[in-house]
């Protein structure tokens, strides 16, 4: 006499714990590689997330195989305090138009340093060597004292200094409030080690 097994297959529970709260992010940074249109219907993406979890954040991307596009293609805010990161992918046109922009000012700083080099060469030579840095990675302290983390759009610096100079950002919310928060973000969270946040609205 025979017996047959059989199989019934559960629908998966939904989880919450932290593994499962970074797999959604995942799965949303590979939606931004796909270019799937339902990852962009909004240009900012927020997702909770408590520090301990963002800290396992990159180790998760990176045995996913996303490591790299989400350094080099995708802007990352995180708020400690408010326990959330904010997902952004900016749009060639919106890469373009603050590259251009930041070319444009640093052609004008470069030829007021020619100008400028012969009767201050000490601060001359310092103001050539700035760069820009088309994608980089900024930790913030929050008002609380907490570690946070910002990704510019182009920011300018030195290669021996930990902070940039200045930040440049497109600014999704033009509100004057959100900008004036945003430098006050980059400024105090940076001991002021940044000086400037420039916010673009290419729209």
């Amino acid at each position: 006499m025979t017996s047959e097994t059989n199989q019934i297959q559960l629908e998966p529970t939904i989880s919450k714990s932290p593994s499962s709260l970074l797999s959604r992010i995942v799965s949303h940074v590979a939606a931004l590689e796909r270019g799937d249109p339902d990852a962009r219907t909004s240009p900012l993406q927020t997702f909770p997330i408590l520090e301990s979890e963002y800290a396992q954040l990159d180790n998760h991307l990176e045995e996913a195989d996303f490591y790299g596009f989400y350094h080099d293609k995708v802007r990352n805010d995180y708020d400690p305090s408010l326990e959330q990161s904010v997902f952004r992918k900016p749009t060639n046109r919106r890469i373009v138009f603050t590259q251009r922009f930041f070319e444009l000012v640093l052609a004008r700083v470069t030829a007021q340093t020619r100008i400028l080099e012969h009767k201050y060469s000490t601060i001359a030579q310092r103001l050539l060597k700035l760069r820009s840095m088309s994608t980089s990675d900024i930790d913030l302290l929050s008002d609380d004292g907490k570690v946070g983390h910002k990704s510019p759009d182009v920011s300018v610096d030195y290669t021996d200094r930990v902070y940039p100079q200045a930040v440049f950002e497109v600014a999704y919310n033009p509100d004057r409030r959100a900008l004036k928060r945003l430098a006050w973000d980059y400024i105090v969270g940076s001991s002021h080690c940044i000086r400037w946040v420039v916010g673009l609205t290419p729209d």
